[in-house]
């Protein structure tokens, strides 16, 4: 785990990356989960996924980009790693409305994040692509 430390982290940028609806997460298999004792873990993912319904955040995301590509699916593996979360495609108007983010191509720009920070987030939004930046 890259960031096994940071419980409120965020990262954001463009990434290259495209990760169509793949999902960010590896949910535990209750069996294996009893059968090597792993309890403090399944502890662990319960409340990272409380979160979701606390906040009424959905857990799988919407994305108008269904391509994928090797660096979409090194940071799925990022994220699955470090239990970080995108906001694309999950957040708010985002999810009614998801967006494209690289001349109305593509996605390739995120927000990650951790399910302990969903407490702080008001408003996400992606805006319209402008050439002009």
């Amino acid at each position: 785990r890259y960031f096994s430390n940071c419980k409120h982290c965020i990262l954001f940028g463009d990434f290259n990356a495209r990760c169509g609806n793949l999902k960010d997460y590896t949910l535990m298999d209750d069996f294996l989960t009893e059968f090597y004792d792993l309890q403090n873990l399944q502890n662990e993912e319960d409340l990272i996924f409380r979160n979701f319904s606390l906040y009424n955040m959905p857990v799988n995301r919407k994305s108008v980009d269904h391509s994928t590509n090797h660096y979409g699916h090194q940071l799925i593996d990022l994220c699955k790693n470090n239990n970080m979360f995108m906001w694309n495609g999950r957040m708010f108007d985002d999810f009614t409305n998801p967006k494209l983010t690289c001349k109305n191509a593509s996605t390739v720009d995120y927000f990650l994040s951790t399910s302990f920070v969903f407490e702080n987030i008001i408003d996400f939004k992606v805006e319209e692509f402008c050439s002009l930046y």
